[in-house]
């Protein structure tokens, strides 16, 4: 590990993927009737690939083809609605015995797969494959056109696809994909939410997100990080935490400071600085009630809810309403009578993990936020932006605007608490 400082070490507890998998096994709950649906919107004759004369065993029901006579047997499986192959140790049922054999390791007590480099250990020797290339410091597969690298093939071949034309599209909307799986993902949207929890009422029509919420409702916080306090039940998200601890941020923009160790957000932050006219061609998403347009439709769907008359989420407490289910789960944390987050240094305490975080920068000595302009300096970057507004011509300009009055303003959060 000596070659490998860059690394962060990852804390695994051996009992939890199969307390994840078993958790999620008694919890989710598939609708057969979508499923079939699922199968009849997918494989239309819009998107219906032709197959190759190297492929010659093809599906009748989808795209699907290959090579093999025992793959497409296997594949033929996928269409049946019907699950009648059974674990003999839980409710877990599959229409496949190559995924039964695949079940069955999770209930083998011995990891017999161990990772040299740290104390990863599995069950399965093709995760201890998948997971020994995150080891790899060298990104050997390469991409032709740009200049993507990656330490998987796999990754290369998905990463190619986005340099070919869209040829997979809906017949239901205007969406087109070059990729199968997004496809598929896609059309759920159009079968209903097929996904439901046991435990509250959410549902979904995505497998992966309705799987984050059920872990949601675990007791317990497998996932810990070996630098910190950090717990999480999802494993995702100890990895999207693992970043913040990289002392060297992968992204840095050419054009001012910022550097960020997430592409998803170097990729918005590269487009603030377009020229205006090709920053409003770049944001397809418009709204049709006022100028708003970004550049993801969730963030345009978000938006909608601000012209909403009626407020769907409601306290059970007291009169307080919104919009938005996240901005009830804040509201809901004040009726809370204890308040769990305690300050280390003071008897400061409150009932939100966001309020004690935004408290312990009074604690720092050091104001790392220094204005160029004046001798302001902060701890907090959050208030070093909203100075840095004063210095700009955004105060004059006040381009965020009230759709329902003449209230104008330069900081966005306004708009939104107005």
């Amino acid at each position: 590990m000596a070659d490998n400082d860059d690394l962060v070490l990852v804390k695994v507890e051996p009992t939890q993927e199969e307390d994840i998998n078993t958790s999620l096994q008694e919890t989710i709950l598939v609708n057969n009737q979508i499923l079939a649906e699922d199968s009849e919107l997918r494989y239309d004759g819009d998107v219906r690939q032709q197959s190759t004369s190297s492929k010659p065993h093809t599906c009748e029901l989808c795209p699907y083809a290959t090579s093999l006579k025992s793959s497409l047997k296997e594949h033929l499986l996928t269409h049946k609605t019907f699950k009648d192959i059974k674990c003999a140790d839980c409710d877990y049922v599959t229409h496949s015995n190559v995924l039964l054999k695949h079940h069955r390791t999770l209930h083998n007590d011995a990891r017999d797969f161990q990772c040299a480099s740290c104390d990863y250990a599995t069950s399965v020797k093709k995760r201890l494959r998948d997971h020994v290339v995150l080891h790899k410091v060298t990104k050997d597969f390469k991409c032709g056109y740009c200049n993507y690298a990656g330490r998987r093939r796999g990754s290369l071949r998905k990463h190619l696809l986005r340099h070919t034309a869209a040829h997979l599209k809906c017949y239901h909307c205007d969406y087109a994909t070059h990729t199968k799986g997004l496809l598929k993902r896609h059309l759920l949207r159009h079968g209903g939410k097929g996904f439901k929890c046991t435990h509250c009422t959410y549902a979904s029509h995505d497998r992966a997100n309705f799987t984050c919420h059920v872990l949601s409702h675990r007791a317990t916080k497998d996932f810990k990080c070996v630098l910190c306090n950090f717990a999480t039940h999802a494993e995702s998200y100890l990895k999207k935490h693992l970043k913040k601890h990289k002392p060297v941020q992968d992204f840095q923009c050419v054009h001012c400071d910022y550097v960020t160790h997430t592409k998803q957000l170097f990729t918005l932050h590269i487009k603030r600085h377009l020229p205006t006219e090709e920053a409003a061609a770049a944001k397809p998403f418009k709204c049709g009630y006022c100028n708003h347009a970004t550049y993801h439709r969730s963030q345009l769907k978000d938006h909608l809810r601000t012209h909403m008359v009626v407020k769907e989420f409601k306290c059970d407490n007291c009169t307080f309403t919104t919009n938005y289910k996240r901005r009830l789960e804040k509201h809901s944390l004040k009726h809370k009578g204890v308040k769990d987050f305690k300050c280390t240094h003071c008897d400061y305490a409150t009932y939100n993990p966001v309020y004690l975080k935004q408290h312990l920068l009074v604690h720092k000595v050091d104001k790392e936020f220094k204005c160029g302009t004046c001798n302001y300096a902060t701890s907090a970057k959050h208030l070093f932006k909203r100075h840095i507004v004063k210095h700009t011509t955004k105060i004059v300009t006040k381009h965020f605007k009230c759709a329902h009055c003449d209230y104008q303003t330069h900081i966005k959060s306004r708009l939104t608490r107005h």
